[in-house]
């Protein structure tokens, strides 16, 4: 324990210091309404690896399961050149709230993480397997999540059933691998074993650093999943302060086995109300989105059914994940997705 908050400790003072330098990762369209999306690559979901400073990335999995169970994983990433930590996370949820969940911190030179693709093991185990092989021949993103933290145990096949994208600024890069997709596997908490099948979903993110907390207080992010239609969604809590290089509201829209359509930040719309005392602050239990464009229309509402808020870190000072029930609509030309009181994922970040 003494190590892992020493290498935490090592870690801000970095942090700090590195955080001054500056980097481009590529141009952001001027036309600040405009969303410029682009498609995804293996190597995109590889490992960045940013060594100008210290930076943080991460591979962020979650699925919902038909047995009222969930399962949020995340690999997360903390480096600076050849030195640098990597954090564990696994959280397992029955009915909306948290059953078990593992935090662990080990040392980046202790893993092998690939910069060609997704692929990311720890010594001899195999944690995040990409299926290069299956890719190759038919274009799909199949991965194999094999984590064991000792009170959970999980083996999980996410495979993809919505086109992913990339969405890169000047400073931080987002790419969407698997927009919607079908998960199932085994997990096993405390020696109970559970068979489950369930959707879900899969991001990466890289170059996050002191410079992302000087141009945005934090952000609002979810995924909404209907029988044809994903929608991936951001609201960006932005300060004004220094270069202005990110859309204030990003939605993506994939559908299924057919690409996507990207929202310009003019055409959607996201409130946040109904405020509550959480964990020392107020925070919102009730959201709308509405976004029109061309002929895309959606009209969602959605109300908090359990808030789960984690532990400070290096990263973020308050985190919370909420499950929330969703009602309203996706429509895209002549068809139409209702939803009505579906549980899904989403989350809140504050840096300060």
């Amino acid at each position: 324990m003494k190590k892992s908050i020493s290498i935490l400790a090592i870690s801000v003072m970095l942090l700090i210091v590195t955080s001054a330098n500056g980097l481009e990762i590529t141009a952001l369209n001027k036309e600040k309404s405009k969303l410029v999306i682009n498609p995804i690559t293996p190597k995109n979901d590889a490992f960045h690896g940013i060594e100008k400073y210290l930076s943080c990335e991460w591979w962020y999995f979650d699925a919902v399961f038909g047995n009222n169970y969930g399962a949020h994983l995340c690999i997360r990433v903390f480096s600076f050149k050849k030195w640098g930590v990597v954090q564990e996370l696994v959280n397992i949820y029955n009915n909306s709230k948290v059953e078990e969940k593992s935090v662990t911190l080990k040392p980046l030179k202790d893993f092998q993480i690939s910069k060609e693709f997704p692929d990311v093991k720890y010594k001899d185990k195999q944690l995040i397997k990409f299926d290069y092989d299956e890719y190759n021949k038919t274009g799909a993103w199949n991965y194999t999540i094999s984590i064991d933290t000792g009170k959970i145990k999980l083996d999980l096949t996410f495979v993809g059933k919505s086109e992913g994208f990339t969405y890169v600024t000047s400073h931080e890069g987002w790419t969407v691998a698997q927009p919607k997709a079908d998960v199932f596997g085994t997990i096993n908490i405390n020696e109970k074993k559970l068979q489950v099948i369930g959707t879900g979903y899969h991001d990466h993110n890289w170059n996050f650093s002191l410079r992302t907390g000087i141009r945005a207080t934090g952000w609002y992010w979810g995924k909404i999943m209907s029988t044809n239609y994903s929608l991936t969604w951001a609201k960006i809590k932005k300060t004004r302060l220094g270069d202005d290089t990110i859309a204030e509201n990003l939605g993506i829209v994939s559908i299924l086995n057919d690409g996507y359509i990207g929202i310009d930040s003019n055409n959607i719309s996201f409130i946040a109300s109904e405020y509550k005392f959480h964990t020392a602050r107020f925070i919102p239990t009730k959201f709308s989105l509405y976004a029109k464009q061309d002929n895309l229309e959606i009209n969602l509402t959605f109300n908090a059914v359990n808030i789960q808020h984690t532990e400070p870190d290096f990263f973020t000072i308050n985190y919370w994940r909420y499950f929330v029930s969703i009602n309203g609509y996706i429509r895209v030309g002549e068809n139409t997705d209702y939803l009505k009181d579906d549980v899904q994922i989403m989350e809140f970040i504050r840096f300060i």
